[in-house]
């Protein structure tokens, strides 16, 4: 999403993650899981636009992940 300012805003959704939140929850679920790296990955994706692209929306699950 471009603001009236010319700044690109992409918001980014990434599914389940394995990251210390999982600690206080019990540990890592037993699902399809996606890396920091990964998402760090889609982030530098978006970052990496030659001017006047805008990336509006990134969305991401591990495959078979439900929900």
């Amino acid at each position: 999403m471009a603001t009236g300012d010319g700044v690109g805003v992409t918001p980014i959704a990434p599914g389940m993650v394995d990251t210390p939140f999982w600690d206080n929850r019990g540990g890592r679920p037993d699902a399809p899981i996606m890396t920091a790296e990964q998402i760090a990955d889609s982030i530098l994706f978006a970052l990496n636009q030659p001017d006047g692209m805008d990336i509006n929306h990134i969305l991401m699950r591990p495959i078979g992940q439900i929900n």
